[in-house]
């Protein structure tokens, strides 16, 4: 009673210290006869902040429109834009229609914001591809890998069918099991990736997200544990999803997903308000695969003067699943949807509590608003059990982060930017460790805390000779500090670990036209081990692991044409020290080093608007990732282990060539048809790139020598259907994965000490949801 209380208190405070000021400005966006609503149309001033989206009636709003001359802009897909001239008086309001007539549909250079300044892609000297709000709700918007599988690049599987997804950038994939590592993944410019490289999705609903940028490469002078590159995640707020919202979806395999937001702004563009929820089902396409999650969402922003912008956001999750494990060729060939034994027996799963909670906060320090201010400060936690064939894991850990950074557009007016910030990342709390007893906690085997720290410092200078001609360069530096204790007997008390690198950028930019650009960039890249890859167990003894260090040396181009064809082009070479190649002993995964590797890739995108009704989106990924100095100890027919050069080997896991191909079509009013196509060349499963072989391996160090054989991931292709139907303020879907219902590994676990390489995607998969909105 006491809360409801408060918050209207401080609703009516709001109201009342935020009078309205500037003019209201409202109407309806109409096809060219005046007769049709145009729904989902984007209305805004030209030049400024203010802007809405027409409802399912074609109405909008736009408040606190500053008085003077304004030019009141109407956009949308397959739309001519339409623009109108107004002179408005503070406290006026004004009425018109805004009628758009369909054409071939052009594409706009829009912008982003994971770099130092919010900018048009056309201007940032990386390989970067954007999903927009259309793009994240094609698929079932269950995990992150819907929306990036068809970018250049970038590779993803979902390991179940859920948002336990394996994503990786440049060949990351390789490494990466239970968790996304050598990416930095950020919700709203703020890291969910913790100190240690490691991160999840679950805080993350891909329906409460506006746009998610991906920039390919180190950009470490930047971010952190960046080798493979950024996702950035960019949540809706309550002025870009206003109104009343609630989702429905059922599909195969027992899924379910439900959603509700409610969303305002607050005193015209002022402010906004956006509260939402979700809970997502499945039973699994696997026997013993099974879970659920459940998150909650809360954004808050306002002006609170006229150069200063306050954000406060916080979100949850709750989940719990159980995990089939991985197969051998033999058990895959049987059955592809079975589950490994020994997870059924040991009940292998994972139960996690996660929330985080913050504040932003982004001042002007000029009238022009060219240069700014910004801080954060973020406190979050999570509970996390983890039943596996070594035991049971139960972790209780703390996190706080904070950030702060001051960047100038044009210092004095003139040709140079700075941009120069902190970092800080702490996350630290309890370890226990118990024997896995057919599911449930038998002895306990170790118990402490670990904790791990990173502290960064960067800063980048970009300096414009002329118009067309840009050089920027940067330097970072971080240090990370892990700490393990053990309070348990017999085990080592206390352990440390530290690891620092200093991280230049440099980029030389050419603007070869209004809209198109060729860059040249040399760039570091620094990736730490994750607390699980140094030390089994608080306790044990560490492992003799050193980060992973690069050079990339990159050329791209990027244009747009005649409004209509969107190209990036991106070659690179990486010269890496101590690359991590993934080891899997029963299900523990690990990493080893390598002495040396390079990597060499040619990344290609093309978007084409061919008519106003068809789409069309191309790419092709070509992977050559080489071990040059890698010389592992591998078990023989002997059980004995004898070292193997395998230098000028691939990265086990990752295929050399990728295509990609979505088409959209919209024969008629309302109605979209989009067809994706995936096709990837084979892959190996172990760093010896064996077509087919044996792995050799021994339950106990006492029990016989077991031989398994295996074989190489055969190409494959998987063809996506997806349909949507807007009827009034009712938009239904739906989506069929894996058309044709082939039989595929969807994951690799690479280099399994007992040939268990192979987890299965889904077969056919039919999903059906609905969405209301009201405004």
């Amino acid at each position: 009673m006491r809360f409801s209380a408060i918050v209207v208190l401080a609703s009516a405070w709001l109201n009342t210290a935020a009078l309205a000021q500037g003019a209201e400005v409202r109407g309806r966006v109409l096809q060219a006869d005046g007769t049709a609503p145009i729904p989902g149309a984007e209305v805004m001033i030209r030049g400024g902040a203010v802007r809405t989206t027409s409802d399912s009636a074609g109405r909008f709003v736009l408040r606190a429109v500053p008085a003077g001359a304004v030019e009141i802009v109407a956009r949308q897909l397959g739309y001519q834009p339409a623009m109108v001239q107004l002179v408005v008086a503070d406290g006026e309001t004004r009425t018109l229609d805004l009628t758009l007539t369909p054409s071939i549909t052009t594409l706009d250079l829009i912008s982003i914001t994971a770099t130092p300044d919010p900018r048009s892609i056309g201007d940032v000297p990386a390989a970067i591809t954007v999903a927009d709000t259309t793009a994240i709700r094609q698929g079932r918007t269950v995990g992150l890998n819907e929306t990036l599988r068809m970018m250049p690049g970038v590779q993803t599987a979902s390991r179940f069918g859920t948002d336990d997804v394996n994503i990786g950038i440049r060949g990351s994939a390789s490494r990466a099991r239970q968790a996304i590592r050598g990416v930095a993944l950020l919700l709203d410019g703020v890291p969910l990736s913790e100190p240690d490289g490691v991160a999840r999705t679950d805080l993350v609903e891909m329906l409460a997200a506006q746009r998610v940028e991906v920039v390919r490469g180190p950009v470490s002078a930047l971010y952190f544990g960046s080798s493979g590159g950024v996702v950035n995640i960019i949540s809706q707020t309550g002025l870009t999803n206003p109104g009343v919202a609630a989702l429905w979806q059922y599909g195969a395999y027992g899924f379910q997903k439900y959603y509700g937001s409610a969303g305002t702004g607050l005193y015209g563009t002022r402010g906004s308000l956006l509260a939402s929820g979700s809970y997502t089902h499945i039973d699994g396409y696997r026997d013993h695969s099974n879970g659920g999650i459940g998150r909650g969402q809360l954004r808050a922003d306002y002006q609170v003067a006229s150069r200063t912008q306050l954000s406060v956001d916080a979100e949850l999750s709750s989940m719990s699943t159980v995990l089939p494990g991985q197969l051998t060729e033999a058990q895959f060939d049987a059955n592809p949807n079975a589950a490994q034994p020994v997870a059924v027996l040991l009940n292998f799963g994972r139960d996690e509590d996660r929330f985080r909670v913050g504040t932003r906060v982004q001042q002007g320090l000029n009238q022009s608003g060219s240069t700014t201010a910004s801080a954060y400060f973020y406190y979050g936690g999570r509970t996390f059990e983890f039943r596996y064939g070594g035991g049971i894991l139960n972790i209780n850990f703390h996190r706080s982060q904070l950030g702060a950074q001051v960047n100038a557009v044009h210092v004095g007016g003139g040709p140079l930017g700075l941009v120069a910030g902190v970092q800080y990342d702490n996350v630290f709390g309890t370890d226990r460790r118990w024997d896995n007893d057919a599911g449930s906690k038998g002895d306990l085997f170790d118990d402490g805390r670990n904790a791990a720290k990173n502290l960064g410092v960067f800063g980048q200078a970009e300096w414009q000779f002329g118009r067309s001609v840009t050089l920027s360069a940067g330097l970072r530096y971080d240090e990370v500090d892990f700490a393990f204790e053990s309070y348990f007997a017999g085990l080592i008390p206390r352990q440390e670990r530290k690891y620092s690198q200093w991280s230049p950028r440099t980029t030389l930019t050419w603007r070869t036209g209004s809209q198109a650009m060729v860059y040249a960039s040399v760039a570091r890249g620094f990736e730490v081990p994750a607390f699980g890859e140094i030390s089994p167990s608080p306790g044990d003894t560490l492992k003799q692991l050193e980060p992973k260090s690069l050079w990339n040396y990159e050329v791209g181009a990027r244009g747009l044409l005649e409004k209509r064809f969107l190209y990036d082009v991106s070659v690179f070479f990486s010269d890496i020290d101590n690359e991590f190649v993934p080891v899997d002993n029963n299900g523990v995964a690990g990493v080893e080093n390598a002495g040396s590797s390079r990597n060499f890739g040619i990344e290609l995108s093309l978007l084409t608007n061919v008519t106003k009704w068809l789409d069309v989106l191309a790419t092709y990924t070509f992977s050559d990732f080489r071990l040059l100095e890698y010389t592992p100890a591998i078990r023989d027919s002997t059980g004995g282990f004898q070292a193997v050069d395998l230098s000028g080997n691939l990265l086990p896991a990752v295929p050399q060539n990728r295509v990609t191909l979505g088409v959209d079509v919209r024969p008629v009013h309302g109605l979209s048809v989009g067809v994706r196509v995936e096709w990837q060349s084979q892959m190996f499963v172990d760093s010896e790139n064996s077509e087919s072989g044996t792995v050799y391996f021994k339950r106990t160090p006492t029990s016989p020598v077991i031989p398994v054989a295996f074989s190489a991931v055969p190409a494959r292709t998987l063809v996506e259907l997806n349909a949507h139907y807007q009827v009034g303020v009712i938009n239904i879907f739906g989506t069929i994965e894996n058309l044709f219902g082939i039989t595929y590994v969807g994951n690799v676990v690479a280099n399994a000490v007992n040939g268990a390489f192979y987890e299965a995607g889904p077969g056919r998969w039919v999903s059906l949801g609905a969405r209301v909105g009201l405004r």
